[in-house]
């Protein structure tokens, strides 16, 4: 046990993963001469290259690799016609160093062993947990996490809130799909509780609502059956629907009491603001979609140019943060059909291997598959512009694991619709 946790903290995946998340881990060490995640790229990238020389590329991923060159060559291509300067140059500098490597890290490397996934999910999941207990500890002493005055100069509230609803996907993973009774499945479903308290606490709505997304989808996974004029649903759809059905009673139980967590109050904040009126006030995300629609009118085939939307939105002036702030509207806008098309290509190759029943029965999977959702479905498209999805990336690389081996044990058993004997299911 000893070694094996030695192993891991000395490993790759933890290095990796503070690479991942050094933006978010500065908080914790004092400052340094040099910016810390440049340091821990190199890092990476020397002992990512050692480990490809001495086991080799894993050859499912180099698919996925290979349309995301083409994605990101479009990109680079489209600088030619940009409005903008400083932020162009930026934008396909993050996307040709940051989001490659972390997309041939997970598709390269992670995907081909599951023991390297398993240990990059224990590294996320452990930083999860001491952002959580650290925020709720500050929230118990100063009664605000938020507003907390030691955040002087950060957005904490998502820049810690990002990394736990992450750290959540893959507790859901091992709740849901680990063998009933494990240790795996209670560790996930104790992780998943106190993930969801800090997250109600955090004012960040995108992390909450990535949060409850990853609830809802294992829901939809598969249809019930009927057999024999009985409803059957799978352990994980019942498992998923009793943790949203409380997720939502505890919500009610709040508002009924006046006691909202401070989350949900922002949620309810923008909604009334939407109601009165605030839709038409700039700097907001419905103004981006629709101006990033009015720029993509322009030019709909080859678009505005890698991070030209905030020249055209601040008329020549270039600001970070100025951003469609949808990463679909962004690439539809600055890269055209041909860059959407691109990236669809790119999203195909990923999911095309993802199948319910492998959802059902491995953890790892449904961990990696939960990751994308959360971080495609909710961050990629409120938040984060595209050169920032280093996550996101490492979440499709994830995607081309192959399968685990098959095994009975755990599955869940389907009565036959003659005989009433059960049947394995694959």
């Amino acid at each position: 046990m000893l070694s094996a946790a030695l192993h891991g903290l000395f490993s790759f995946e933890a290095l990796f993963a503070l690479f991942l998340y050094s933006n978010t881990l500065k908080y914790f060490f004092p400052k340094f001469p040099i910016d810390e995640t440049v340091v821990l790229l190199s890092l990476c990238v020397i002992v990512f290259v050692a480990l490809i020389w001495q086991h080799g590329l894993y050859r499912p991923g180099l698919s996925l690799v290979l349309a995301s060159l083409t994605f990101f060559g479009w990109l680079t291509l489209s600088m030619l016609w940009s409005p903008g300067r400083t932020l162009a140059l930026q934008a396909v500098g993050y996307n040709l160093t940051f989001n490659i490597f972390c997309l041939c890290v997970g598709a390269l490397l992670l995907a081909g062993d599951p023991r390297r996934i398993r240990r990059f999910f224990t590294c996320v999941l452990a930083i999860g947990t001491i952002l959580s207990v650290h925020g709720l500890w500050i929230y118990a002493q100063y009664g605000t996490f938020r507003f907390y005055r030691g955040f002087e100069g950060i957005l904490a509230y998502l820049l810690w809130g990002f990394p736990v609803a992450t750290a959540s996907a893959i507790s859901l993973g091992f709740a849901f799909a680990a063998p009933p009774g494990t240790a795996r499945q209670l560790s996930g479903a104790i992780l998943s509780v106190l993930f969801a308290v800090f997250l109600l606490i955090a004012s960040g709505r995108a992390p909450m609502l990535s949060y409850a997304l990853c609830l809802a989808v294992p829901i939809v996974l598969v249809a019930p059956r009927i057999v024999d004029n009985r409803l059957f649903v799978s352990r994980i759809q019942l498992m998923a629907g009793l943790a949203f059905l409380a997720l939502i009673v505890y919500i009610g139980y709040a508002l009924y009491q006046g006691n909202v967590p401070y989350t949900i109050q922002r949620f309810l904040d923008l909604w009334g603001y939407i109601e009165y009126g605030g839709t038409a006030v700039r700097f907001q995300r419905l103004s981006y979609w629709m101006s990033a629609l009015e720029y993509w009118s322009r030019s709909p085939l080859i678009g505005i140019g890698i991070g030209g939307f905030s020249s055209l939105y601040l008329s020549g002036r270039e600001l970070a943060g100025t951003q469609p702030h949808n990463i679909l509207l962004e690439i539809l806008t600055e890269l055209g059909i041909v860059g959407l098309i691109l990236f669809g290509l790119v999203l195909w190759v990923a999911l095309r291997s993802v199948d319910i029943e492998r959802l059902r029965r491995d953890p790892l999977f449904l961990g990696s598959f939960l990751m994308f959702v959360g971080l495609f479905g909710v961050r990629a498209m409120t938040s984060t512009d595209l050169a920032f999805q280093w996550e996101l990336f490492v979440s499709l690389g994830l995607l081309t694991a192959a399968p685990a081996a098959t095994s009975t044990a755990g599955q869940e058993q389907w009565p036959t619709p003659s005989t009433g004997e059960t049947i394995g299911r694959r």
